[in-house]
């Protein structure tokens, strides 16, 4: 910050006189002197005048001197969120939240995450969205997961955003498992790469899905009705490009983080664990894992991983 005649601004303490300036001398008063009412350059009062006065004027509006250099001046304005929530009682709500939709509703899943992302720091912004879900269930409390009684057949769906609603801008991923036509295994976490691109994003979220298919491939053969050999597992991904990717038997990225997610897809793709075929975005079920959907969505995508009312 600069200031013009920065020295002239301050205020004396002192009583200073001066002698009167050439071409402003007082005919017949030559020899009386000018008594100071400000500061004036020259005088080695004037820089510390000067510094006393901007440093009661930022003080006055509330800013604060950095201990490490006299210089710098700060103010710490922070943004009203609104009133306060109580965190414990909050946290309880959350954490019912996510048993629900651990167990039985997937379909609350993204929302929940998201609310979990506040549980430091609620506000009574995030109380309204956690009284929003509750009437959501209420309002369709008699959903429950149903599950088909012909040849039972396992598909997953993985889906990923990109420069989602996040602070450090990570990405959204989520994935979902049917299995007779009903959901027996999904998640919707954000990322802990910072993807790059959409792509990158979608190749993470194809990882996870692949590692928990690996999982569930590895439980089949418990059940006793199971097709045996057990095939690989099929997996739905709504981005050409990853696909391409892992295909691919070489990656020709930079990245060593997603040179390393290419090389966990690739062994699952080369054992015969997994099988990633293209879907379209409208179709594939993992959608609602990663972003907020239309409420017509929501119902359609509910009842195709098996969410149905429960006959009493």
């Amino acid at each position: 910050m600069d200031v013009k005649t920065a020295f002239l601004n301050g205020d004396l303490k002192e009583e200073i006189y001066m002698e009167q300036p050439e071409g402003f001398i007082v005919h017949g008063q030559e020899s009386k002197v000018c008594k100071l009412d400000k500061s004036l350059y020259d005088l080695k009062q004037a820089p510390k005048q000067w510094h006393e006065k901007f440093d009661n004027l930022l003080m006055s509006k509330g800013f604060k001197v950095n201990e490490s250099d006299k210089c710098i001046y700060y103010k710490t304005e922070v943004k009203n969120t609104g009133n306060s929530v109580n965190q414990s009682e909050h946290a309880s709500f959350i954490g019912s939240l996510r048993y629900v939709a651990n167990c039985t509703r997937p379909d609350i899943t993204y929302a929940v995450g998201l609310l979990c992302r506040f549980i430091s720091r609620p506000s009574l912004e995030h109380w309204n969205a956690i009284e929003r879900v509750m009437r959501y269930l209420k309002k369709i409390q008699n959903l429950g997961l149903h599950y088909n009684k012909f040849s039972a057949v396992i598909e997953g769906y993985n889906d990923a955003d990109w420069n989602s609603f996040s602070d450090d801008s990570k990405a959204t991923g989520g994935y979902i498992f049917n299995i007779a036509g009903g959901a027996v295994a999904w998640k919707s976490k954000k990322q802990t790469i910072l993807a790059q691109s959409t792509m990158e994003s979608e190749m993470i979220a194809l990882v996870a899905a692949s590692e928990e298919a690996s999982c569930l491939r590895s439980l089949l053969p418990e059940i006793p009705t199971w097709e045996r050999p057990i095939p690989a597992i099929l997996i739905h991904c709504d981005s050409t490009a990853v696909i391409a990717k892992v295909q691919n038997c070489y990656y020709n990225g930079k990245r060593r983080q997603i040179r390393r997610k290419h090389s966990t897809i690739r062994e699952l793709l080369t054992t015969g664990v997994v099988i990633v075929d293209y879907i379209r975005s409208d179709d594939n079920l993992a959608d609602p894992f990663m972003k907020g959907l239309a409420r017509e969505k929501v119902f359609k995508t509910s009842e195709r991983i098996g969410l149905k009312p429960i006959k009493t």
